[in-house]
């Protein structure tokens, strides 16, 4: 995690020298799951609920897993400074180490445990994919074009593509396996045929072979050793260009970019938690990062369970907060999350893309533009311009890319997780400006917060000069 604290000048016992202010990973393979295995154990908080360091036995016991599988584990979260380790009287004793205490325990005000098991269940087996999502991101058509086949809606083979599309058949079969109305046709040969000559398109999954689909004209894109379609029960895989890496990864459509995250109601709460720890960290900084005190009533945009709502309403007690979010969420955030400041901080049910936005003074967008295309944002930003208050604003909290696009390293890696889990991507202050001003939006400020996330204001003229929020810009 970016936020560390303060690296002190003394090492961990066993480790003379060395800071525990944050592991080093040195580029070396396994490193992220050894810690995301320590959380998903629960290593951590089983230390800290000890009463003193514990030995292997113990921690092997009181984890559930096998004294091998531990000590290893153990030893290699001393190195990473996640784990400090005593080895007088000649038997290794193992405690948190100052970042283990601070970030990884349930019982931290700052604790991340959440957010690393959401990274270590859903957005690692993404970035398995990572060559995939290069080699097609954006692309319509089969890069290179060598070999590449398309298989058409009603049959036969597209411009370049391959003849006959019969994906039973070799090319050349003349079959109409095409695509129809949602449907994938087999060959009507006989032998080429299940008693359903027909199955569902949503329900082709798991066949790796078929690259992609234009959404443009609903093209299939193949290639030419990719026709043979398996006879087993088991339906297969589609995958459109340029997609997140949602299907591949978990089985779920690559349409809806909250599908894997949200795929069980364990998951959602988990990543909704996983939000709530975020904003424990970085929620002043950005919230504080301009004068909000003028806006009198706050919307936050797909807001989560309401933690950084929550912040700005200490913050600024004079606001009223709305949480505008989709019912499922908050439905997981009163059932599990319960505001302390309910009543300064509300809830709407809604979607920000479909339905209108409550009115306000101030619409706080954190984590959300980076999800989407550019298209996209500047749907959701005149929407949010048409709902804005004049004199009001729009509080953007994002990894800003530096000017020249080339850092920071994590916005940088940022971008390439949105290739894998959405769409989007992290931008430079001038390609917020441009999308702000396209909606509409000026007095555009960049406020860097020192933190994971930056701030952005910008605000919507009054009919006359002047403007709440000014301060700082």
């Amino acid at each position: 995690m970016d936020p560390s604290p303060r690296e002190s000048e003394s090492g961990p016992r066993g480790i003379p020298g060395r800071s525990p202010g944050r592991p080093r990973s040195q580029g070396r393979p396994g490193l992220p799951q050894v810690l995301f295995a320590a959380c998903e154990l629960g290593l951590f908080d089983l230390l800290a609920e000890a009463p003193g360091p514990l030995d292997v036995a113990a921690i092997s016991e009181g984890l559930g897993a096998s004294p091998r599988g531990t000590e290893l584990l153990l030893e290699a979260c001393v190195p990473l400074r996640l784990l400090d380790v005593d080895t007088r009287g000649g038997t290794a004793r193992y405690a948190n180490s100052e970042l283990a205490r601070a970030y990884l325990t349930s019982r931290s005000p700052t604790g991340q445990r959440a957010m690393l098991r959401y990274l270590g269940s859903t957005t690692y087996r993404c970035w398995a994919h990572l060559a995939d999502a290069v080699r097609w991101a954006g692309l319509s058509r089969p890069p290179g074009g060598a070999g590449a086949g398309v298989m058409t809606p009603g049959g036969g083979a597209g411009a370049g593509g391959q003849q006959g599309s019969c994906p039973r058949c070799a090319p050349g079969c003349g079959g109409p396996g095409a695509l129809q109305r949602g449907k994938l046709s087999l060959c009507p040969d006989a032998g080429h045929r299940r008693a359903a000559p027909e199955k569902q398109w949503s329900a082709l999954q798991g066949d790796r072979r078929v690259r992609g689909q234009d959404e443009g004209t609903g093209h299939l894109w193949v290639l030419p050793r990719m026709l043979t379609m398996s006879q087993g029960e088991d339906t297969f895989l589609l995958l459109r260009q340029g997609s997140n890496q949602y299907l591949r990864a978990f089985g779920v459509p690559a349409g809806d970019l909250f599908a894997a995250i949200y795929r069980s109601p364990a998951e959602r709460l988990q990543f909704t938690r996983g939000l709530q720890e975020i904003w424990s960290v970085d929620g002043r900084r950005v919230l504080t990062a301009f004068d909000l005190s003028p806006f009198r009533t706050v919307c936050d945009l797909g807001g989560g369970a309401g933690a950084l709502a929550q912040q700005c309403a200490s913050l600024y007690p004079g606001c009223r907060v709305t949480v505008f979010e989709v019912p499922e969420v908050v439905q997981t955030a009163r059932a599990h999350l319960p505001l302390p400041t309910e009543g300064q901080v509300g809830f709407r049910e809604g979607d920000f893309f479909a339905d209108p936005l409550p009115e306000a003074d101030l619409y706080i967008l954190a984590r959300v533009l980076h999800d989407w295309s550019d298209e996209t944002c500047s749907r959701l930003l005149a929407s949010v311009h048409h709902a804005c208050r004049p004199g009001g604003g729009v509080l953007v909290v994002e990894r800003v890319l530096d000017a020249d696009g080339r850092g920071p390293l994590a916005a940088l890696l940022g971008s390439l997780n949105m290739l894998l889990q959405a769409e989007g991507r992290e931008r430079t202050a001038a390609q917020f400006r441009a999308l702000l001003a396209a909606a509409g939006f000026g007095g555009f400020a960049l406020r860097r917060t020192g933190g994971v996330h930056d701030a952005i204001l910008a605000t919507k003229a009054l009919p006359e000069a002047g403007h709440p929020g000014a301060r700082g810009q």
